[in-house]
């Protein structure tokens, strides 16, 4: 009896160590506000390792993340929860450096900010992005989601 108390006790201690080892899944619906960014590129999916967000001042953001290869960032001249339509005069743009040397805007899209709290952004963002050249190579960013800590 006392040997079988024992089993279910270790039993018991596995299952509690096991499950507080679960990883963090990075995605919106997780709702723990742990910075990420995520997109699909071109159709690939695109996930940052290492992401930051800088405030540039009471109303403007930037958005960092970065694969090890490539950067995206997202310029963000306000911080209010809305709906931002991207153009190629836009101040608000997605932006992204393939290679961490060339340098591709935004011309069409959108970013959306979804909430702003206790410097929490949230958002998802979607575009078409272009080095400026007639004929140049054009990125397509869909499904893009973002939650960064804004700090200065």
């Amino acid at each position: 009896m006392k040997h079988i108390r024992n089993l279910i006790f270790m039993y018991m201690a596995g299952t509690i160590v096991l499950v507080s080892c679960a990883k963090n899944n990075p995605n919106p619906s997780n709702n723990n506000n742990s910075p990420y960014m995520t997109v699909s590129l071109n159709g690939l999916a695109w996930t940052a390792k290492t992401d930051s967000g800088q405030l540039l001042g009471p109303d403007n953001a930037t958005i960092f993340g970065d694969d090890g290869i490539s950067t995206v960032y997202l310029k963000l001249n306000s911080l209010s929860p809305a709906t931002y339509t991207l153009s190629s005069g836009s101040q608000t743009s997605i932006n992204y450096s393939p290679d961490n040397i060339g340098l591709f805007k935004s011309d069409s899209g959108s970013v959306v900010i979804s909430s702003y709290t206790n410097n929490i952004i949230q958002g998802t963002f979607q575009g078409r992005l272009t080095n400026g050249l007639s004929g140049g190579y054009i990125y397509r960013f869909t499904n893009g989601k973002f939650i960064a800590k804004l700090q200065y």
